[in-house]
């Protein structure tokens, strides 16, 4: 918001975003989120560019494309700040959108969450020597937490995006920022079933469980995602490894398979592809520690399966209890994880069809066009607030 002058901006809408995001995983929630908003906000006449560090030049055909070569998070940042003040010498008229912590951005999208409050909630679940040696002398950590200090000082961003009610009140809680500068809008995805009939769906189901070794009378509970620790795949296992023989526990992600062992959980590493997983599984679970608004639990939704999770989880939000899911007080309540699962197993074997119809009606209002359009609109807010700044010096 620094070094600017009213002269640097074009007077009307806005035609340009720089989006920031340092790393790049083929398999992550975040990045798959930023490419379907960089098309959808391209079909709406937008350039979208990129700032990254990491980012192959293939995973981004919309327009410019930077890859910075940092360190750290906080060295990125700093390239990031000289790789604006340049372009606003230069006379570029365009808006900056950070995914990461990166201060001085026109908006900042907290699709990570709040990483003091994730440090707070690791204290509960891991043993206090670990905790304190990870707060005290984990340099990473001390670098996400001095730029997250600066970033949500509102000298130093115009509008925060929260992806949940559950990260915006953090974000006023733990760094006072404004509460009339934070915008909520939740994630959007696109339709998994769109297109499909229920009599195909239910003949690549049958031909897809069959060619994985499923037996039609197994119910198949599914987790998809990386850090399993976080994402409390150890709870997950204890509860339905507690529940009757007739089910089996998919996992899907990357992680230490060795320390999970029962004859009834499958791991099957990373996918990039998951519709057959999609579409043979029952119900979703995933009883995380802390997560801002897991994309896995909506591409669930969208496709047919009800979501167990806990309060921790800002998709609790959306979820109907008994409906489309149900919320368990944390992580670790495994008894109460185990009686939501089994209170699951036995409706799908009863009303399967009217509870997939009740999540597809779900995961519709929260489609990805809708999200893009409801970020155009900050987008625009944050672009007329800066023209402001500029003018009031």
């Amino acid at each position: 918001m620094k070094n600017r002058n009213e002269d640097s901006y074009r007077r009307g809408v806005l035609k340009r975003v720089v989006f920031v995001r340092r790393g790049y995983s083929a398999t992550g929630g975040a990045e798959a989120y930023l490419k379907r908003l960089a098309a959808g906000l391209a079909k709406m006449g937008l350039e979208p560019a990129l700032i990254g560090s990491g980012w192959p030049r293939e995973e981004w055909p919309w327009g410019e494309w930077i890859n910075l070569k940092a360190k750290g998070p906080v060295h990125f940042a700093r390239k990031v700040h000289r790789e604006r003040i340049r372009r606003i010498q230069n006379g570029i008229q365009e808006l900056f959108f950070s995914l990461e912590r990166v201060p001085g951005c026109d908006i900042y999208r907290a699709g990570d969450g709040v990483h003091l409050s994730w440090l707070k909630r690791r204290k509960t679940f891991e043993p206090l020597w670990r905790w304190l040696l990870r707060t005290l002398f984990g340099w990473k950590h001390r670098q996400l937490l001095k730029l997250e200090k600066q970033v949500f000082n509102q000298k130093n961003t115009g509008i925060v995006i929260a992806n949940s009610s559950l990260v915006a009140s953090e974000v006023i809680d733990f760094y006072s920022f404004p509460e009339n500068r934070i915008r909520i809008i939740l994630n959007g995805i696109e339709e998994k079933l769109s297109g499909i009939g229920e009599e195909e769906w239910l003949k690549k189901r049958q031909i897809w469980r069959r060619e994985m070794g499923v037996r039609d009378e197994e119910i198949i509970a599914l987790f998809v995602g990386s850090g399993w620790e976080r994402k409390g795949l150890k709870f997950a296992i204890q509860a339905l490894c507690r529940c009757e023989n007739g089910v089996v526990f998919w996992v899907v992600g990357k992680g230490r398979q060795n320390q999970f062992k029962d004859k009834r959980v499958f791991f099957w590493g990373p996918q990039k592809e998951l519709t057959q997983f999609w579409t043979c599984a029952d119900f979703f679970l995933l009883p995380t520690w802390y997560d801002p608004f897991s994309n896995a639990c909506l591409e669930a939704l969208a496709a047919g399966l009800p979501v167990i999770t806990t309060r921790d989880n800002g998709v609790a939000e959306i979820l109907q209890e008994g409906e489309t899911g149900s919320v368990v007080s944390r992580a670790d309540a495994v008894e109460e994880l185990r009686l939501k699962c089994i209170s699951w197993i036995q409706k799908i074997r009863d009303e399967a069809k009217k509870v997939k119809q009740k999540c597809l009606e779900v995961a519709k209002l929260y489609s990805i066009q809708r999200n893009v359009e409801q970020t155009f609109g900050v987008m625009n807010e944050a672009w007329e607030f800066s023209l402001k700044q500029a003018k009031d010096g």
